[in-house]
């Protein structure tokens, strides 16, 4: 399912931020902190009728939970549609 929504975004010509993991570097809590034009970007890449879309690998278990609730939360802070299924 993830290779068929990168796969989707990526078919929009859109310019997508890449991961650059590297072996012994650490970054704080603060480094996934996401800015306006990010945010302005992901509405303008969603459009109208976009959401953004989590499926977790099971909804029974506390971990999975709570992060579809943050999701959702962070989503709902800086009003993007998201549906956390």
């Amino acid at each position: 399912m993830l290779l068929i929504i990168l796969g989707f975004l990526l078919s929009k010509s859109l310019s997508v931020k890449m991961m650059n993991v590297q072996a012994g570097v650490t970054a704080g809590i603060a480094a996934l902190d996401v800015s306006d034009s990010e945010i302005d970007a992901a509405r303008t890449s969603l459009g109208k009728k976009g959401f953004i879309a989590y499926f977790p690998c099971s909804t029974t278990g506390d971990y999975q939970k709570s992060i579809t609730d943050a999701m959702t939360s962070s989503a709902d802070t800086d009003t993007l549609p998201f549906s956390g299924v």
